[in-house]
């Protein structure tokens, strides 16, 4: 199963609120795609991602995404036991700007999110930023990113300015890249702790490894 929230067609899909929602079943890139859309609110979802996308060009995979859709934020959801083996999965997360749509992937916010075994293969983030355009005024807190292969990439391929706070990232066993990314843009991210992770080629300030204790800033 698969839900979607604006259209190619035009670009003035705005003011959706989805809440109380369980998404799960096969079929479809991502479970929940927020597209080209202004001022949508995912508020207390779980999503599983139960595969089953057979696209032969390589597309990506998620669970939820915000693809060129602004001033819109999740609050208090899930995304868990997203582990099969997918076509090309990324993240359970994702955030998408494409410059060859007219509306920007700006002020997106991912507030008491939890990403849960979300490993597939030696692939997937928790939370992801990806594109080809900047984004710009993001902001992340009070979330958990446990148990996949990157805990929060903040884009290899665009300029991305966010401000995070109070995370905790890890895995169960094994070790992963807990921050990373070589994106331009301002990011301040603080009071995170780390547990089997690692931070790459990101400033982060107030870490510490162990178990979830945050440190003040």
């Amino acid at each position: 199963m698969n839900t979607q929230i604006g259209t190619n067609d035009v670009n003035t899909t705005a003011d959706i609120l989805l809440e109380d929602t369980w998404v799960h079943g096969n079929g479809g890139r991502y479970s929940i795609l927020v597209y080209n859309s202004n001022r949508v609110i995912l508020r207390r979802v779980v999503v599983r991602h139960d595969g089953n996308w057979t696209d032969t060009k390589g597309d990506p995979e998620a669970g939820i995404t915000f693809y060129n859709s602004s001033n819109s934020f999740t609050e208090n959801v899930i995304i868990l036991d997203s582990n099969l083996t997918y076509h090309a999965w990324q993240s359970a997360f994702y955030s998408v700007y494409n410059t060859a749509s007219p509306q920007s992937t700006s002020n997106d916010a991912w507030l008491g999110v939890i990403s849960l075994n979300n490993l597939s293969g030696a692939d997937g983030a928790g939370l992801r930023f990806d594109g080809n355009g900047g984004q710009t005024g993001h902001q992340i807190q009070d979330a958990v990113l446990w148990d996949a292969s990157w805990g929060l990439n903040v884009g290899y391929n665009t300029s991305v300015s966010l401000t995070a706070t109070r995370l905790t990232i890890g895995r169960n066993s094994g070790s992963s890249t807990g921050i990373a990314g070589q994106s331009s843009g301002t990011k301040t991210i603080s009071n995170v702790r780390l547990f089997n992770a690692t931070v790459s080629d990101v400033s982060v300030s107030g870490t510490a490894q162990g178990k979830p204790t945050y440190l003040p800033t």
